[in-house]
C-alpha cells in the first residue's frame, strides 16, 4: 500500500511539479529546433513532432521538405506529415510520389496513406 502511494506522489510530481513543460511548450521548442545549425537536433526535432501529432507543426515541417539541405531530415518530415495526418500535407507530398528517389516517393506513399486513414477515422 505504501509503495503505491509512493508511486502515485511521483507520478503526481511528474506531471504537475515545478519543472513539468506543457506539452504546448514542447512543440513550440521543438519548432524552434527546426532553425537549429545541426542536422541531428533538426532530424531529432522533426522525428518528435511526428510523434507529438500537433497540427501546429504541418507548415514548420512543409518548410523542412522544401528548403532543408539534410535528405534525412527531409525524409524524416515526410513520416512525421504522415504521422499528424492533417490534410494539408498532401498537395506537397503527392508531387513526391514521382520522385526518382525510390525512398522519397515510398515514404510520401505511407504517408499519403496515413493521412487518407487519418481522415477517414475522423468522418
Amino acid at each position: 500500500m505504501k509503495k503505491n502511494i509512493f508511486l502515485a506522489c511521483i507520478f503526481f510530481f511528474v506531471l504537475y511539479g515545478p519543472g513539468t513543460i506543457s506539452l504546448a511548450d514542447k512543440v513550440d521548442n521543438l519548432i524552434n529546433d527546426l532553425n537549429s545549425s545541426s542536422d541531428s537536433a533538426r532530424w531529432k526535432a522533426v522525428m518528435f513532432l511526428g510523434q507529438e501529432k500537433d497540427i501546429r507543426a504541418v507548415d514548420p515541417l512543409i518548410r523542412v521538405i522544401a528548403t532543408d539541405q539534410n535528405y534525412g531530415v527531409r525524409m524524416e518530415a515526410i513520416k512525421s506529415l504522415g504521422k499528424i495526418g492533417d490534410k494539408r500535407a498532401v498537395e506537397v507530398l503527392k508531387p513526391l510520389l514521382k520522385s526518382k528517389d525510390d525512398s522519397v516517393s515510398r515514404a510520401a506513399a505511407g504517408a499519403l496513406a496515413n493521412i487518407q486513414s487519418a481522415a477517414g477515422d475522423s468522418d
